[in-house]
C-alpha cells in the first residue's frame, strides 16, 4: 500500500525511523522544485532537504551521479524531513500544515 499527500508518494524507507521522505512531482506544481524547499525555509521551516535527483558533478577525476540524492538515479525529486529529539506532536502538526498549505499555494489549478 502507498501513503499519498496532496497527490505525491510518502517514500517507503523502514530502515529509517527518523525521517519522512514526500516526492515532489513536477507536474503537480507552479515551480521548481528547489524552490519549494527555498519558500519552505522562507516560512521557518529548517531541516527540510530537497533533492531533485538529476544532478550530477565531479570532483577531480570521480563524477557522482545524482549528487545530494541516496540513488545515483531518482525518478522524482523528493523533499526529506527529519525528526528531531525534543520535537513534539505540536512540532510536527505545525511542520504538516506549513508544508500542505506551501504546496496548495504551489499546486497547478
Amino acid at each position: 500500500y502507498q501513503r499519498r499527500v496532496r497527490g505525491e508518494r510518502v517514500l517507503e524507507t523502514p530502515q529509517n525511523l527518523i525521517s519522512l521522505g514526500l516526492t515532489l512531482t513536477p507536474s503537480l506544481y507552479t515551480v521548481p522544485a528547489s524552490e519549494i524547499g527555498s519558500r519552505l525555509f522562507l516560512r521557518n521551516v529548517t531541516g527540510v532537504r530537497v533533492v531533485v535527483g538529476d544532478v550530477s558533478k565531479t570532483i577531480g577525476h570521480v563524477t557522482l551521479e545524482g549528487f545530494g540524492s541516496h540513488a545515483p538515479t531518482c525518478p522524482v525529486p523528493y523533499m526529506t524531513f527529519a525528526g528531531a529529539v525534543g520535537m513534539s506532536k505540536r512540532d510536527v502538526e505545525v511542520l504538516v500544515g506549513k508544508v500542505g498549505k506551501l504546496l496548495e499555494k504551489c499546486s497547478v489549478k
